[in-house]
């Protein structure tokens, strides 16, 4: 195969996998603001993204987190199971910040159910958002703080 028929192939792949990032990141990622710090949030709507939300996940970007969908207003329970990441829990009212749990870290690796610790808000909900440990803190992101969701779909 010549050098040109092997540069050309290399360019299409590089292109097919560019529009298939983008489209990925166009389709599910999607931002909220808190104060004036922007987030990317990966949406969890249905029962299987929430139940698997950020386990397995090695590293985060700065500037990212999961954002879980409640349409029911509950008071869900979260745990850290499958966790390799440790993570600020922020929980959200309408658009107000209600509690926020902070540099919640995985559990020791081998930890049966039983022992993870459950973590919920005072109040019913409408979203979780998670973010790297120590994100609220750096942004000085608090309770009470307003969030601006208008953009989540």
């Amino acid at each position: 195969m010549s050098f040109l028929k092997k540069t050309v192939i290399v360019i299409i792949v590089v292109l097919i996998l560019t529009s298939l990032f983008l489209y990925r990141r166009g389709t599910s990622s999607q931002k909220i603001t808190i104060n004036d710090t922007t987030i990317f949030v990966e949406l969890a709507k249905s029962p299987q993204e929430k139940q698997k939300g950020l386990s397995g996940t090695r590293a985060l970007p700065e500037d990212h987190g999961m954002l879980f969908v409640f349409e029911d207003n509950s008071i869900p329970s979260f745990w850290m199971k499958d966790m390799l990441i440790s993570l600020d829990l922020i929980w959200i009212t309408d658009t107000k910040i209600v509690q926020i749990d902070a540099k919640v870290n995985p559990p020791l690796t081998g930890s049966p159910d039983s022992q993870l610790i459950l973590y919920s808000p005072p109040v019913p909900i409408d979203y979780v958002l998670e973010v790297n440990a120590g994100f609220a803190e750096k942004h000085g992101i608090k309770m009470g703080d307003i969030v601006d969701s208008t953009g989540i779909k």
